[in-house]
């Protein structure tokens, strides 16, 4: 029978004198007797898929930092467009077991199973909290995988100094948003001879391509 006093905690059994344990050994024996309960995360996974069983709703994809093939249940209304996307990047959303390095072991529930979407990604304006930046010529950037494990989108825009990642295509362009908000205010929103020669010469190329107004203007 555990009990906890002053602090420390005790032990006892029939009528032996009781242990008294101190803070740093409590510690101790609560690792000894801790049991490792894998913890499902929500997250999204990229892989390839590899195979599809039809009967079962079930896909297969190989996830890449790890080589492991994870299996995931999909619903019948997107079964043509996985079809579509055979042998394809695709990004599957739920709830994962994770291992001890933080990776996904398992699959517990899935939300969504869709392709890898790597089309263009054309702005013509961005808004954010009530601002809206304007380009001219319009924004294009192409999304790819980063080539290490595959699980981040990226885009990049050399002239802009744009360099944006993320897990999903929604989020890529959330935080393009905000990106881009930082570079007008740090750099063309400020005073040229507060700026280094080379961000004088961003300043001058977000100056040209940029503007900012209201947004919700056609």
């Amino acid at each position: 029978i555990a009990q906890r006093q002053l602090g420390a905690r005790s032990f006892q059994r029939g009528q032996a004198e009781p242990l008294a344990l101190d803070a740093k050994q409590t510690r101790q024996v609560e690792h000894w007797l801790a049991r490792e309960i894998p913890q499902p995360a929500v997250m999204t996974v990229t892989g390839e898929l590899i195979r599809i069983d039809f009967d079962r709703n079930l896909v297969t994809l190989r996830y890449p930092p790890t080589s492991q093939e994870l299996e995931c249940s999909y619903v019948q209304d997107i079964e043509d467009t996985i079809v579509e996307s055979r042998r394809e990047w695709i990004q599957v959303t739920g709830r994962f077991t994770l291992d001890a390095e933080g990776h996904p072991k398992s699959l517990t529930d899935v939300t969504r199973i869709e392709p890898v979407d790597l089309s263009p990604m054309c702005f013509d304006a961005i808004e954010l909290a009530g601002r809206c930046l304007r380009f001219n010529p319009p924004l294009r950037l192409e999304p790819g995988l980063e080539e290490e494990t595959k699980q981040l989108l990226i885009v990049q825009d050399d002239d802009l100094d744009i360099h944006v990642y993320a897990q999903t295509r929604e989020q890529l362009a959330d935080d393009l948003a905000v990106e881009l908000f930082f570079l007008w205010d740090e750099y063309a929103n400020a005073a040229p001879d507060s700026l280094t020669e080379g961000a004088q010469s961003l300043r001058k190329r977000l100056l040209a391509r940029c503007q900012e107004g209201a947004d919700n203007v056609a």
